[in-house]
């Protein structure tokens, strides 16, 4: 994992930011930069600084994609919006949770640790946003770079993927992670169906890719699809 901020060029057009525990990525757009993702609520002075490394302002950002609603890649969302950025994408099944209208469910999944985790990992989150667009599978983005997602429900309900075609990249977010140099599906620890997981990590062998970009590990920067497959195939045994 990353705990030191840094920013890391992916292609000529994207970029990671490394926040120290999390990630966001910033997609150089011709209409202005798209960010995917918002990381922790306590974040936006270090996005704020990483894109001024990069020659653009706050306000600047067109579109935030989210990957899925967990604090730390949605709570910093009220605070970016504050300075502007008109538009917020999630899935559908998330939405009520960051326009605050369910309650966020619960992160841990085993039951003798979730009953005092998750009222803590609960204080995290970021204020609610007003209103969100929905991304659907199959959905591509209204930008120069072409953005297309993929549905990949497991770790989330509404967790998706991005999938860069021109770049060769594919943003995962915590649908796959990464252990000893192999690429593995996400934590159990904090996915809510693992099954349904497994599913989804079948889809990313059916699209062609080189980069792979995870929201708390170093990316893989050379045959990212093969290195899928291979962990298909170890979860296929």
């Amino acid at each position: 994992m990353f705990w030191r901020s840094k920013i890391q060029k992916l292609s000529d057009n994207v970029h990671q930011i490394h926040l120290g525990g999390t990630s966001v990525t910033v997609v150089e757009n011709r209409e202005g930069p798209i960010l995917i993702d918002a990381g922790f609520r306590w974040n936006g002075r270090t996005i704020k600084k990483s894109l001024h490394t990069l020659g653009y302002a706050v306000e600047d950002i067109t579109k935030i994609l989210l990957t899925h609603y967990h604090p730390d890649h949605s709570g910093g969302l009220h605070g970016l919006l504050n300075k502007g950025i008109p538009e917020v994408h999630v899935h559908p099944y998330e939405n009520d949770i960051i326009t605050g209208q369910s309650d966020m469910p619960g992160i841990i999944q085993r039951p003798f640790l979730a009953k005092l985790g998750n009222p803590f990992l609960n204080l995290l989150k970021g204020k609610p946003i007003r209103h969100s667009l929905k991304l659907h599978d199959g959905d591509k983005i209204d930008s120069s770079i072409p953005i297309e997602i993929i549905h990949t429900p497991g770790h989330t309900d509404g967790s998706v993927c991005f999938y860069l075609p021109g770049e060769g990249i594919l943003i995962a977010g915590d649908a796959l992670s990464m252990n000893k140099k192999e690429v593995h599906g996400p934590s159990k620890f904090f996915s809510q169906d693992w099954d349904m997981a497994i599913d989804s990590i079948n889809k990313l062998i059916t699209i062609d890719y080189n980069i792979i970009c995870f929201s708390h590990y170093k990316p893989v920067l050379h045959k990212g699809r093969e290195k899928v497959e291979q962990l298909v195939v170890r979860l296929n045994r």
